[in-house]
């Protein structure tokens, strides 16, 4: 059952994860003390809630109790340092917290690409692109068939206003895993957009596994595009299906049409209920229009980000 729950969160999709959640509870309520096995159910509950599939009021206690379960059992398991760290980084935003854990990780196993690859997206966050790169690459160098780490080279990158190398990066990675994955053809589409290729960027945006990704960059390409009505009937439907659990996409469509006022409404939404993807908020390029606005400002020094 634990073998089958990592195949299943290999697979491309989202609907994977509920695949992997059912396998990982059959293991430890048949095994209460198989450690590794908690430790993968944090990640499964942090990734379907960053995914959207669970609301952050019980996706993150429920990784929060699983990754205390395996650390109970496990003190010195890795992966279950990095999960701890993950959950800090991503949705405490407590990032001293989330830098010890990864460092503990690493300081158990030196190679643990999954702790440099948290490293790696901890220091993107915080502004760190050397390091962030330089994590990345070590993690490629001691897993180059891990899919995680290929993707997390093509945002790192993204993030730094590589976009060249990041189109580069993101386009090994699908290839290497047969074409698509959740999140691919987001960071390609934005990549894409971030270059002036636009009608590439709504191809791309197509293509995403990921219905909340799909609509939101779909969105930002149609306006992007001079094609209004589009955008704004894609980014609305976005906000009515997505709207108590997914805030930071809408915000960030606002953001990129430098609308401040509706922009904050939902950063302010996003942070009343812990969303995840605040946590590059202060270096993702498409609140690069709202940069200067006080209230953002303001939004990055609750965030710890200034």
């Amino acid at each position: 059952l634990y073998l089958k729950s990592l195949r299943a969160r290999r697979l491309p999709g989202p609907e994977s994860l509920p695949d992997a959640l059912a396998y990982l509870e059959q293991a430890v309520e048949l095994d209460p003390e198989l450690a590794v096995a908690w430790q993968q159910l944090a990640g499964v509950y942090s990734a379907m809630t960053a995914a959207g599939i669970l609301p952050t009021s019980e996706g993150v206690p429920l990784a929060r109790g699983a990754v205390k379960r395996a650390l109970e059992l496990e003190p010195t398991l890795a992966g279950a340092h990095v999960a701890r760290g993950n959950i800090r980084s991503f949705f405490d935003m407590d990032w001293r917290g989330a830098e010890q854990s990864y460092a503990r990780a690493l300081e158990i196993d030196p190679n643990n690409a999954s702790a440099l690859n948290g490293a790696s997206n901890l220091a993107s966050a915080l502004g760190d692109h050397v390091a962030a790169v330089d994590y990345n690459r070590r993690s490629i160098q001691i897993d180059p068939l891990n899919i995680g780490a290929l993707h997390n080279k093509a945002f790192v990158h993204y993030l730094a206003r590589d976009f060249e190398t990041a189109e580069t990066a993101l386009r090994d990675a699908l290839e290497f895993a047969g074409g698509n994955y959740m999140y691919a053809h987001t960071i390609l589409s934005l990549t894409l957009m971030a270059q002036g290729r636009l009608e590439e960027a709504l191809e791309a945006a197509s293509k995403e596994l990921g219905e909340p990704w799909r609509l939101a960059i779909q969105s930002m390409a149609y306006y992007a595009l001079g094609r209004q009505a589009e955008s704004d009937a894609t980014l609305q439907q976005l906000i009515d299906e997505y709207s108590d659990r997914l805030a930071v996409p809408i915000a960030g469509n606002y953001a990129f049409r430098g609308d401040a006022d509706k922009a904050m409404e939902w950063f302010d939404r996003a942070y009343a209920y812990g969303d995840p993807q605040l946590s590059v908020t202060r270096v993702h390029p498409v609140n690069d229009k709202i940069q200067d606005d006080a209230r953002f400002q303001e939004l990055l020094r609750k965030l710890s980000l200034l």
